[in-house]
């Protein structure tokens, strides 16, 4: 869907959540202004406006358990201000349903091939794909258990690291985003049918190839930014490296410095 979306309106929506988000982390309980909420719900609005109708009106139910989860925060709301806001969103979903221009400015989605950025995702990819064809996608212990701590216990870092990353996405060339976007699509679709969720060693390539040259568009001081942005996150890269043989392990860790290397040239 992200794909059918207008990148300008995207890319405007991104910058707005920064935005919100920078101001909300000076909250006690990071909320955003009432401006900031404003500007989010209308920027949302506009790029959800110029997606692909159809393809939108699927994602509303794709999720498992997104309607009882919609219901529970109804009703943890005061009955008539919920009512009151559901019938203000419910106007608005008219509004953009009007206003859809059903996907007619997408993303560009081809992808580059080649050079010293495809050559070092290659050697890469070979090496790493013996160690992530290993791990259960729909079930990684290390990484949940990070997610689920690691902003309970440092909320305010780990709102403002998100705030540097949506900084930094702003800065990436649109096309190079939209072909890694495309790339991890056609990633998930083949690793659905796979044990484990694991995808083609292709598309595990292909994923590696258009993040190298998507990350190698951003500002390089604000990507070097969020490298230490998220709180936990060194721990956790660790945990992960040692859960795997420390041969193969250190194997890959040297393709991925050649081509952090071919990516900062």
């Amino acid at each position: 869907v992200g794909l059918t979306m207008d990148p300008a309106l995207v890319k405007a929506a991104v910058k707005v959540h920064e935005k919100a988000i920078r101001g909300a982390a000076g909250d006690p309980n990071l909320v955003a202004s009432q401006a900031d909420f404003a500007a989010v719900n209308e920027a949302l609005a506009r790029m959800i406006a110029s997606a692909d109708k159809e393809k939108f009106f699927y994602l509303l139910s794709a999720f498992p358990e997104n309607k009882e989860l919609q219901m529970k925060l109804f009703s943890e709301n005061d009955p008539a201000e919920a009512k009151a806001a559901y019938d203000a969103f419910v106007k608005l979903t008219d509004a953009v349903r009007a206003a859809s221009t059903d996907g007619a400015t997408p993303f560009q989605t081809a992808a580059a091939a080649g050079g010293p950025i495809g050559d070092a995702a290659k050697k890469f990819s070979d090496a790493s794909y013996p160690l992530v064809s290993k791990i259960d996608w729909g079930n990684t212990p290390l990484i949940s258990k990070y997610i689920a701590e690691v902003s309970a216990k440092d909320p305010k870092a780990t709102a403002k690291a998100f705030a540097n990353t949506l900084e930094v996405g702003a800065s990436m060339d649109m096309k190079l985003v939209g072909a890694a976007v495309a790339a991890h699509d056609k990633a998930i679709d083949g690793a659905l049918s796979n044990p484990g969720f694991v995808a083609s060693k292709a598309d595990w390539a292909a994923v590696n190839d258009a993040l190298a040259r998507m990350i190698g568009s951003a500002d390089p001081a604000k990507f070097k930014a969020i490298l230490t942005a998220f709180p936990g996150n060194a721990d956790l890269q660790m945990a992960l490296f040692a859960a795997n043989n420390a041969n193969d392990a250190k194997a890959a860790y040297e393709t991925f410095v050649a081509l952090t290397k071919a990516v900062a040239r």
